[in-house]
């Protein structure tokens, strides 16, 4: 060991460390492989330092025994009464696991006077995490509800890990209210997914049945097949938006955006509604009826012309949407005619698209963008959400007075 220096003075030797095999602590076995919360877990060792063929009762003091890179405890580690009597080893001992996360974790021997056990030689346990309960146990068809599954080895725990009848949950975020999930709590909050196979057109005529699935918990994978409960999809907790007025609205502008269905907004808490991945502030709601204002789009355009509205209801998941419930959501050029005219101006131009303002033209700014960089505006004359008229002014420069001599 140095530290610049080899050596304190020239009558010391420089210090040194060595490693050493026969001071590695074996563990030779252990068992049960799957674990919880307050399971028994039986072990042997062997070259331990500490355990003389006449140990003192709190020799075991020296080891501890954990699991994963996290250090899931065992606590109590003492030796059984059987092995008390032995002169030799294998030592055979034992503890209780303590709360920890599910998975399968590696088993960690560790002598702190000696050090660690050889890690590849460790052996492999399962973690099994254990449901008490999950809440609410009854939510919307079309996925979405907030479910909150409390237990032990849940904590740390990814969504993804708990299924719904067979599809992974969402973590809570996006457009639905974000919710931080302390680390280490022994509990998960989750959105459920759809149910597979729903279809939201079956919710009118009321062909669409409740249906109850299992709910199953995938780490670790030796368990991964245990059900852990069940949670029902039902018609009754299923928010549902039937139909949407206007039906097209300028993405070039601001408005006012109506859903009509039910379920949409009873409970204490309001919706969340979006439009193409954007927020539409709530202005009012009930349980039929939800107004938001949608904000023009951003400079660039949206990513689809046609959008269903998403809306999530606390306490039930998210609504089921009807295919006619959606909205035409454009702001577009596609021809101007004529194509060509007089640098002098004065020629009426016809703009075709999508989007614009249905009843005051004269509100919109029209310029067109020369091959030099240069911009010539368009007076607006009139039109309506798919056309516009306007009149172009000219390209020249402004004319100067002269003097011409005889």
């Amino acid at each position: 060991v140095t530290n610049g220096v080899v050596g304190g003075s020239p009558t010391h030797e420089p210090a040194t460390f060595t490693y050493n095999d026969s001071l590695t602590p074996v563990l030779e076995s252990l068992s049960p492989s799957v674990i919880n919360v307050g399971q028994t877990v039986t072990l042997q060792v062997s070259s331990i330092q500490a355990a003389p063929a006449q140990r003192e009762a709190n020799w075991t003091e020296d080891l501890a025994l954990t699991f994963g890179a996290d250090g899931i405890a065992c606590g109590g580690l003492a030796e059984t009464s059987e092995s008390a009597g032995r002169t030799s080893p294998p030592y055979t001992l034992q503890c209780v696991v303590q709360a920890g996360q599910a998975g399968l974790w590696n088993a960690t021997l560790l002598s702190r006077s000696q050090g660690r056990a050889d890690p590849s030689l460790a052996p492999a346990v399962s973690y099994q995490p254990e449901v008490d309960s999950i809440s609410p146990s009854v939510g919307s068809l079309a996925g979405g509800t907030r479910i909150n599954v409390t237990g032990d080895g849940l904590g740390l725990l990814p969504c993804s890990a708990i299924t719904v009848g067979g599809v992974p949950c969402d973590e809570l975020s996006g457009f639905e209210v974000p919710v931080s999930r302390p680390s280490g709590v022994p509990h998960l909050l989750c959105l459920t997914p759809p149910l597979v196979g729903f279809d939201a057109s079956a919710m009118p005529n009321a062909s669409q049945q409740d249906v109850a699935v299992d709910v199953k918990i995938l780490e670790p994978a030796a368990t991964a097949s245990v059900v852990r409960g069940q949670f029902m999809y039902a018609v009754s907790s299923t928010p549902y938006v039937q139909a949407i007025s206007p039906l097209a609205h300028s993405a070039a502008r601001g408005g006012i955006i109506n859903l009509t269905g039910h379920l949409l907004g009873d409970g204490p808490d309001p919706p969340v509604v979006t439009i193409d991945d954007r927020p539409c502030q709530l202005q009012s709601h009930s349980g039929s009826d939800v107004s938001c204002w949608l904000e023009r789009a951003p400079r660039s355009p949206p990513l689809d012309a046609v959008v269903a509205p998403r809306v999530w209801v606390p306490e039930r998941g998210r609504a089921a949407v009807d295919a006619a419930a959606a909205l035409e959501y454009r702001f577009e050029v596609r021809e101007v005619t004529p194509a060509m005219a007089s640098m002098g101006g004065g020629a009426v131009v016809t703009i075709s698209g999508a989007g614009f303002h249905p009843t005051v033209a004269g509100t919109q700014t029209v310029a067109i963008l020369l091959a030099d960089g240069t911009t010539r505006s368009c007076a607006v004359l009139d039109g309506n959400s798919t056309e516009l008229r306007c009149e172009v002014q000219g390209g020249y420069a402004p004319a100067v007075g002269r003097r011409l001599r005889a």
